[in-house]
């Protein structure tokens, strides 16, 4: 945040996966979830720098219904401008009953929280026993989200030629794999996290 305020740089805090946290073995000791708007920016940063965007989509896991939010608390110039395109992006009326009604519902949003956090803990269980099991290094640490930093190279030839049909049937079951190149990560950056 000084940094941004020293080079005036709006932060743009994108909270989307903030209620998709667990806590895992490897990771007991994680810094939970922190929202910028929690965070006291009156000796950090002039508010008005300071925005949160947010989306059903991830935490819900309700990607059809787009929902999301630009939350700027002291920068009403950037609202206005924002009111002036959102009418071409509302969502629709059955989107906003269901989010209304939902989150709304106090008691369902605990459980799901509480049942959404335990789902993910067991499938980063799942996935790393897996890896484990059969020689696949990665990166422990994960606590949010599902997302998994894995190294295939052990497994892949010096000539890696690309399967189109193996690819595919990966594709089939929402299996996304790319190449560490298109992250821009090196080999050493991960050796060097590891």
């Amino acid at each position: 945040m000084r940094f941004c305020q020293r080079h005036q740089i709006h932060l743009i805090s994108d909270e989307i996966y903030a209620k998709s946290i667990y806590t895992t073995p490897s990771n007991t000791t994680a810094t939970p979830f922190t929202s910028a708007l929690s965070i006291p920016t009156t000796t950090l940063i002039d508010p008005a720098l300071v925005h949160i965007l947010y989306g059903m989509s991830k935490d819900f896991s309700s990607n059809g219904l787009r929902c999301g939010v630009l939350l700027s608390q002291s920068n009403p110039s950037l609202l206005a401008c924002s009111k002036s395109i959102a009418m071409f992006a509302w969502p629709t009326s059955t989107t906003e009953y269901y989010w209304t009604t939902l989150l709304n519902d106090r008691s369902f949003l605990d459980y799901y929280f509480a049942e959404n956090s335990r789902r993910l803990a067991a499938s980063y269980a799942c996935i790393t026993s897996f890896f484990t099991d059969h020689g696949i290094r990665w990166i422990e640490g994960s606590n949010a989200g599902f997302f998994l930093w894995a190294d295939f190279r052990g497994l892949l030839g010096a000539d890696v030629i690309v399967n189109t049909e193996e690819t595919e049937q990966a594709k089939a079951v929402a299996v996304n794999e790319k190449p560490s190149q298109v992250y821009k990560t090196s080999k050493r950056a991960k050796e060097r996290d590891e």
